[in-house]
């Protein structure tokens, strides 16, 4: 990350990995991941190293209509937004200028939170009916299935989470 980035941007982008809300190893390493895509982006567009601020509303724009004419999942490129939102948001705070190139209403798409439909399952179908076949008896087995079941079954709206 240090080679990527400039002094003051690998100092935010530490600082940012290590606050409380980012508190999950896998959570730093995919936002770290992150803005490593964004800064082999800037890099594209002549900017390197990457340092916050070098990507314009313009850059993200064109970045979001190539996403959109490559069939890129709505999914990720909110994620990959998110991730870049979040650091020029977080490095703001801290009293460093920059200008954030997201802007949530003209680049982010919207995703329905509710809606678990192209969400990435935990297992696909073969996999789940390997997991079912190794089961060491009936229960196990509807227990396996019905751990899959709701847990990729939205929860309707106004409706509790768990009986009382």
């Amino acid at each position: 990350m240090a080679e990527l980035c400039d002094r003051e941007t690998f100092q935010a982008v530490m600082s940012w990995l290590a606050s409380g809300k980012r508190q999950s190893q896998n959570t730093r390493r995919a936002y770290c991941d992150d803005i490593r895509f964004w800064a082999a982006f800037a890099a594209e567009l002549g900017v390197a190293p990457f340092s916050l601020g070098c990507l314009r509303y313009e850059d993200v724009t064109a970045w979001r209509l190539l996403q959109e004419a490559r069939g890129g999942s709505d999914r990720s490129v909110a994620g990959w937004l998110s991730s870049l939102s979040s650091l020029h948001a977080y490095a703001a705070r801290r009293g460093i200028a920059c200008v954030n190139p997201v802007d949530s209403e003209d680049h982010r798409p919207t995703i329905a939170r509710r809606d678990t439909s192209t969400a990435n399952p935990v297992l696909e179908v073969d996999e789940l009916q390997a997991v079912v076949e190794a089961s060491d008896d009936e229960r196990d087995a509807l227990v396996v299935t019905q751990l899959y079941t709701l847990s990729s079954t939205p929860w309707p709206a106004g409706s509790p989470r768990c009986a009382p």
